[in-house]
């Protein structure tokens, strides 16, 4: 490689001038002189830290408090769908807490029931069984095994 290899501006060993930018553009980039100089502000002196005692005449009376209150509970209240939704899990949750108590005062173990057969090794458990599976298909497979 030559000694101008490197310089994407100059071909090697072409003879060509390096690029150099024109007047105008130079003019562009030149420094500009330094801002004039401005002192800083003055700092304003700052009242002296106090409490709300000072304030207490400022405050609504009670009148003026009541008479807005009235004015706001005017205003109809809207549910935003977030609170909606856990209104109604708590209200599913109250009915069916409602519900199980309701069940348990109800049960008794020792009375039997209609739908339970009383010898547990004759009652059949069916599962997995295929959506369109109706009970005509199911009654003619299982009916050999009933007594």
């Amino acid at each position: 490689m030559g000694p101008h290899a490197g310089n994407r501006f100059r071909p090697a060993y072409s003879g060509q001038q390096k690029f150099v930018f024109p007047p105008n553009i130079i003019e562009l980039f030149k420094a500009r002189e330094a801002p004039p100089h401005v002192a800083p502000p003055k700092a304003k002196k700052l009242r002296p830290l106090d409490g709300l005692a000072n304030f207490i005449q400022a405050f609504e009376s009670k009148e003026s408090q009541e008479k807005a209150h009235e004015e706001f509970s005017k205003i109809p209240w809207y549910e935003t769908p977030a609170r909606a939704r856990l209104r109604q899990t708590r209200e599913r949750r109250d009915r069916m807490r409602k519900l199980v108590e309701k069940e348990k005062k109800l049960y008794d173990p020792k009375t039997p029931k209609d739908n339970v057969t009383e010898d547990p090794f004759k009652t059949l458990f069916v599962s997995r069984l295929v959506r369109l599976y109706d009970y005509v298909p199911c009654f003619r497979s299982t009916h050999p095994l009933l007594p």
